[in-house]
């Protein structure tokens, strides 16, 4: 793997990293686009999506319970086509609310094709 193909990949994830935070929907999937496979898969402690329309669905419901909520990429790792993100959640006001980490997958055309996150869930 070159450093080309890390820059690459680090930078697809940072589009969908970015698709989390408050915006239109039409913002939303232009993001989606540029990073992701159509069929694509999200899994985490707190949902499971398949696709474009779920994932943007989980994302809306992450807004109303986190107004503002948005995920910051503190490292990112590369294998091949797989990597790894340790990132921060954070809140409208920048404050850090968790932590976690992310293995994701990577199809020939460089879009992510999974994207499981690992955190622990908040006791309700």
């Amino acid at each position: 793997m070159t450093e080309s193909q890390h820059e690459e990949y680090e930078a697809t994830w940072d589009r969908y990293a970015s698709s989390w935070k408050p915006m239109p929907d039409s913002d939303r999937r232009k993001l989606f686009a540029s990073s992701l496979a159509e069929s694509c898969h999200y899994k985490s402690p707190a949902g499971d999506t398949q696709g474009w329309d779920e994932l943007a669905e989980h994302m809306e419901g992450f807004q109303e319970q986190l107004p503002g909520g948005h995920f910051v990429t503190t490292q990112f790792l590369t294998n091949q086509a797989t990597g790894i993100a340790k990132w921060e959640m954070r809140d409208g006001d920048e404050t850090v609310v968790g932590d976690g980490m992310s293995y994701c997958t990577f199809d020939d055309d460089g879009h992510l094709t999974l994207m499981a996150g690992f955190f622990e869930v908040p006791a309700s």
